[in-house]
């Protein structure tokens, strides 16, 4: 293939094809990232709703322990430190900044202008309230139990591609949902203002798998659309040029047979009239000449007739001259004029109308309605001869009226039926390749009918032969 004929491949395949993928693309990656946001704001509503559960369990604990009540499961180990023991618990920030321990403010009481507030020494969690006497009430806090408190509040069943944790500090207390050191944290909440040791977080885990795969999903989705589209329209552009590349090698066969049916009268033409000419030709054989002469000038005559039609036809260009007549009695003309013929043929032409047609009149034009008669009176004496009976019938069928010509002859193939309006078209019978002829004439007698709202079918005769119906078109 020359690279000229590439040009139309790129322009009107593969370019529009490229463009068609790239706004897919664009369109898939799209809606991935919104379905994204809104499976992510889906899990931070989630992660919004667990924190709030968690908080409240946190302010009534705390309501607990701002009354250091022993009674309280969280509170434990309540002593009072007088002033002299107490340097440890009364200054935390100090303490603090010496490295001994760190401490987490837990909540102020402003009625009381004292301050409440949690010291951390190793593993060990105090609740210490300084006094006005310089003295500080401790109490240990029973972490644990807190702790397993708040983690039956994570998300027991989140949804796939999200886990969510639990932590105190760096402690991780709990998780739900998978392992959350594969993921990414997306976001995070304090548990409490009063105590910021507790947050809860919520992660995407197997990234790769949720997000990346979607994408991944999309692109190789995007790829193989563009491949199949690309593959079509290769498909498309072979088949086009498989079938241009038939016409074409129609259309030679056409100028083939046209020339070699033109060669022959035009020889026998010319042949005799150099005889006649001449004085070649005896006196006894002259009249036989210049039938031959009339004969072979008739059969070019039908031969341009058709090449002509066939142009026409094709660029849509043949005119009608539409008018009333009587079908019934045109057709007695017409089978008359070729009643010689056809009993050379061996045929028996009948002309008839059904029972009670009543009124047989058409609005076509005449001359297209004999060319289309003649088209099949012609045919039935050159593919069906020596059959006998050749019937036209005049009638009705579903309101409209109809002409069927009817033979007994050969009949066509049942794989050759499907194309016999096909131009060009020849059924490879014995009987058709001894006949001259280069398929053009049902194909031209179907547009005919077919341009003036009419139709031509076919249908095998019973027991054999061939059956074709001249369809009128509806009187309005």
């Amino acid at each position: 293939m020359k690279l000229r004929a590439l040009v139309p491949i790129l322009v009107f395949v593969v370019v529009p094809v490229g463009v068609l993928a790239f706004v897919l693309h664009g369109l898939l990656g799209a809606e991935w990232a919104r379905l994204g946001r809104e499976s992510d704001g889906a899990a931070k509503l989630t992660l919004a709703a667990s924190a709030e559960r968690m908080r409240v369990v946190l302010d009534a604990a705390f309501d607990g322990l701002r009354r250091f009540d022993a009674d309280d499961p969280l509170c434990k180990d309540i002593r009072t430190v007088p002033r002299g023991m107490a340097s440890g618990f009364s200054r935390p920030e100090r303490e603090s900044r010496r490295g001994k321990a760190s401490s987490i403010p837990l909540f102020k009481e402003s009625r009381r202008a004292v301050e409440n507030y949690i010291l951390e020494r190793g593993d060990a969690v105090y609740v210490c309230r300084p006094e006005e006497n310089g003295s500080v009430t401790v109490g240990s806090v029973n972490v644990t139990a807190l702790d397993a408190r708040l983690a039956p509040l994570l998300p027991q069943n989140p949804s796939a591609g999200f886990a969510y944790a639990l932590r105190r500090g760096k402690t991780l207390l709990a998780q739900s949902g998978g392992d959350v050191a594969q993921g990414r944290r997306l976001s995070s909440e304090t548990v409490s203002a009063e105590a910021p040791g507790w947050v809860v977080a919520v992660y995407r885990i197997g990234e790769a798998h949720v997000a990346g795969s979607s994408r991944f999903a999309a692109n190789i989705l995007v790829l193989f659309a563009t491949l199949a589209f690309i593959f079509a329209g290769l498909v498309a552009v072979a088949l086009a040029l498989s079938r241009a590349r038939r016409e074409a090698a129609k259309r030679s066969d056409f100028v083939s047979h046209v020339s070699h049916e033109l060669r022959t009268p035009l020889t026998s033409v010319r042949l005799y009239a150099e005889m006649l000419r001449d004085g070649k030709v005896p006196e006894g054989k002259r009249q036989s000449y210049l039938e031959t002469l009339v004969r072979e000038s008739e059969r070019l005559s039908r031969l341009v007739d058709h090449i002509l039609d066939f142009s026409r036809l094709d660029r849509k260009s043949r005119r009608y001259s539409p008018r009333e007549f009587d079908v019934l009695s045109r057709t007695r003309e017409i089978v008359a004029m070729q009643e010689s013929r056809l009993k050379d043929a061996g045929l028996e032409p009948t002309v008839a109308a059904e029972e009670g047609l009543g009124e047989a009149k058409a609005v076509l034009d005449p001359d297209s309605f004999e060319q289309v008669l003649l088209n099949l009176l012609e045919n039935a004496a050159r593919y069906a001869p020596e059959s006998g009976r050749l019937a036209a019938t005049l009638g009705r069928k579903e309101g409209r009226l109809v002409l069927s010509v009817a033979d007994s002859g050969p009949g066509v193939p049942a794989k050759a039926a499907k194309r016999l309006f096909t131009p060009f078209f020849r059924a490879e019978t014995g009987l058709v390749a001894k006949v001259n002829g280069f398929g053009l004439g049902l194909h031209i007698a179907r547009s005919l009918m077919r341009g003036q709202g009419g139709d031509l079918t076919y249908a095998p005769n019973d027991p054999h032969g061939a059956v074709f119906t001249i369809v009128f078109p509806e009187r309005t």
